[in-house]
């Protein structure tokens, strides 16, 4: 068998190899006949309000106020489904007689990515042999592919899906790998859609799409632009329940330093998994770091003010931004990512923790060190909140607290050298909080004021390390990222020295 040079094909190269080939052709109707049978969702019940079922179903067409939906994984739009559909029957209807071999156009309905071009002298479509035709349908019928399916800014669902480009023995183990995780690990709550009151029309029920929109891989990231690096976590994650781990640990390492390609109709972006970020995720602990930044706070806004289209559109922006830093994982992503003035979960501790020693390259010690005089900064501003405002629940509180941050940063911001940076940051905490620097920061401290750790590194230990939230310190919002204590001021002050 020789191996597709394109990536899209050669995943439905890996899927149609990797059956019983002996009858070839018998192979390819049965799979193409599956890409049909689950070709829609389709609520089961669309008469009252609440919660319902849905199933995959054999549908050409659809109504989507009757419950009928494109399946997220098929990969093309509402358009084109239609065409999709009509090509795949007649290949059904037709494979016995036709020739593998033969010329076939490669069409956008059966490869999204794909688009006419120009030669000099018109428009053209291009061309291949029908095996390879069949191979592109069959990743974009199939189930057993990463996919997600948020909605546009008028409210319609866009159907994605992630294609690793690699070697067909690689895809395959992926593949498997990915239906196994689909078949046991995704729980029946994927299955389910709210019926709700037409937001127009309060006399009708609106059927909404279920949560495998979401993401078609257990416990799929909330945001849809996380959804790319969710997809490593849930493998981790699902391979330890399972007790794979090996397996699941040598699809993850196929996939660093390869290129992925996140695919709408019409439209591929390609892009890669840093390693230390897959390591993060077979160590268990990337799910936490997904899960922290959907409940990062950003200053002066809500991810919960459905209302302001501000505050949606600047979360939604900050998502994106962070998920390019988890990928890239270099520092003009990360500079991006701290753009974004915010205060984080505690558990975004294990990711700043692993950039700056693995790719900033900075002594662990001297991490350790800035973690605990960023700790410190980030308890002044909550002890110079809690003076003005006792109640620690209330928006005046989250504010003042966001106050003092945000002038905390400017001083470090504005600092010219490393002992300037010093004096101004602790010098300015201490008169706020009467309070000494704690003495686990004095290696941090030291090396910022001889020069030994550059200021741009300095100024990004500090600022990242005093976003983070103490653990014992409840945001605002009623959604968490875990269910901590319940003590909203069990904050340890007892290493910080009063003045």
């Amino acid at each position: 068998m020789t191996e597709f040079s394109h990536f899209y094909s050669r995943y439905g190269q890996a899927i149609l190899y990797d059956s019983d080939t002996e009858d070839l052709k018998n192979v390819i109707k049965e799979l193409l006949q599956s890409g049909l049978d689950n070709f829609r969702l389709v609520a089961s019940d669309i008469e009252k309000e609440g919660k319902t079922k849905y199933h995959y179903k054999n549908l050409e067409n659809n109504s989507t106020a009757k419950g009928e939906f494109l399946a997220p994984h098929i990969t093309t739009n509402n358009k084109s489904a239609k065409a999709l559909y009509t090509y795949t029957n007649d290949l059904i209807t037709n494979i016995s007689e036709l020739e593998l071999s033969s010329s076939e156009q490669i069409r956008q309905r059966i490869a999204p990515s794909v688009g006419e071009y120009n030669n000099g002298r018109g428009r053209h479509v291009p061309k291949s042999t029908l095996e390879e035709a069949i191979c592109c349908l069959l990743t974009t019928l199939s189930l057993y592919k990463p996919c997600i399916s948020p909605k546009d800014d008028k409210g319609v669902n866009i159907n994605y899906c992630i294609i690793p480009d690699l070697p067909v023995k690689d895809l395959q183990s992926f593949i498997s790998l990915y239906k196994r995780m689909s078949v046991t690990g995704s729980t029946e709550t994927l299955f389910y859609g709210d019926v709700k009151k037409d937001a127009k029309n309060k006399k009708q029920l609106k059927p909404h799409p279920p949560e495998i929109y979401n993401g078609n891989f257990p416990n799929p990231p909330r945001s849809s632009y996380l959804a790319s690096i969710g997809v490593i976590a849930s493998i981790a994650e699902w391979a330890k329940e399972a007790k794979l781990t090996t397996w699941a640990n040598e699809v993850l390492d196929s996939l660093k330093g390869a290129t992925l390609y996140l695919i709408t109709y019409g439209d591929a972006k390609p892009f890669t998994y840093n390693h230390y970020v897959i390591d993060l995720a077979k160590d268990g602990k990337l799910r936490k770091v997904i899960d922290s930044i959907f409940y990062t706070q950003l200053f002066e806004k809500s991810r919960w003010n459905y209302s302001s289209k501000e505050d949606q559109i600047e979360y939604k922006k900050f998502d994106m931004f962070a998920s390019r830093f988890l990928q890239l994982f270099n520092r003009p992503a990360f500079k991006d990512f701290l753009a974004f003035r915010a205060e984080y979960p505690y558990q975004l501790e294990i990711l700043f923790t692993t950039y700056f020693t693995k790719m900033e390259n900075i002594p662990i010690q001297t991490v350790q060190s800035a973690k605990e005089l960023g700790r410190w900064l980030n308890y002044v501003a909550y002890r110079t909140a809690k003076a003005e405002h006792p109640n620690t629940k209330t928006e005046d509180f989250r504010k003042t607290k966001e106050k003092v941050l945000v002038e905390i940063e400017s001083s470090v911001f504005s600092a010219k050298s490393g002992d300037a940076l010093i004096a101004q940051v602790v010098t300015r905490a201490g008169r706020l909080s009467q309070l000494d620097a704690p003495p686990e920061a004095d290696v941090f401290i030291e090396q910022t004021c001889s020069g030994e750790l550059l200021i741009d590194n300095a100024k990004n230990l500090l600022m990242a390390f005093s976003r983070l939230r103490n653990k014992y310190e409840k945001p605002i919002e009623t959604e968490e990222v875990e269910n901590e204590t319940e003590e909203d001021e069990g904050i340890d002050t007892s290493e910080y020295n009063e003045e």
